[in-house]
């Protein structure tokens, strides 16, 4: 008797699917590519011609992803030189969420907090 794990192993080998080559692993760690603050807003979707398929679910997330896209791809290279990535592709596909997680991402901070109890201009 398989187990339902090692049937699906098998299957994906017989059709030629290794687990360990990059184009497989990456996936696995795109998060961490990422950062934690646009974990789980920016999903790697596709790798077609040495471009990412990336998808968001708020234009101001794309935003976001797209200030750091030099960054994502030095790191993607950087770990993944077989795959030859140069390039990435973002689309915006919003998906239902609660209120909460719709909003968009806080603007960056920039300079210093002002000081507790002071009135910010």
């Amino acid at each position: 008797m398989y187990r339902a794990g090692n049937l699906l192993k098998e299957v994906l080998a017989r059709a030629g699917f290794d687990p360990d080559a990059p184009e497989a692993r990456i996936y696995r760690v795109w998060d961490d590519i990422l950062g934690h603050d646009l974990a789980g807003r920016a999903r790697l979707r596709d790798i077609d011609r040495g471009r990412l398929v990336v998808e968001v679910d708020h234009p101001a997330w794309m935003q976001l992803v797209q200030m750091r896209q030099s960054r994502i791809l030095r790191r993607v290279a950087r770990r993944f030189p077989a795959l030859g990535i140069s390039r990435m592709h973002l689309l915006v596909n919003p998906a239902p969420r609660s209120e909460e997680e719709d909003a968009p991402p806080p603007a960056p901070r920039r300079g210093r907090d002002p000081a507790p109890g002071s009135d910010p201009v």
